[in-house]
């Protein structure tokens, strides 16, 4: 098994109102491993003109589905988390940031 794992967002109250901070981890089976990063280059490739790191903000809804419902097509498991960093003070970000 494989756990992959990316942020976004700086984990720090931000000094302007919009904000966000988000985790998303992509657990994969070591079995399908390689069909499913083999199926994903073939489905960036279908895009328009992209980045070689795909970034998960730049994809519109219909390529966001089309990347669920590949991954979803192997077994593997997506965890995401996401706080809004502008609704919370430091006391409150101090619990995300400390491991249970």
């Amino acid at each position: 098994m494989r756990i992959y794992i990316d942020e976004a967002g700086g984990f720090v109250p931000p000094a302007m109102q919009q904000s966000s901070y988000s985790v998303l981890a992509l657990i994969i089976p070591s079995a399908v491993e390689k069909g499913l990063f083999y199926d994903f280059l073939r489905l960036r490739d279908s895009w328009p003109v992209q980045q070689i790191e795909i970034k998960g903000s730049s994809l519109d809804e219909t390529q966001a589905s089309q990347v669920i419902e590949l991954v979803s097509a192997y077994d593997a498991v997506v965890d995401f988390a996401s706080v809004d960093m502008a609704l919370h003070g430091n006391h409150y970000i101090a619990g995300f940031k400390s491991p249970s």
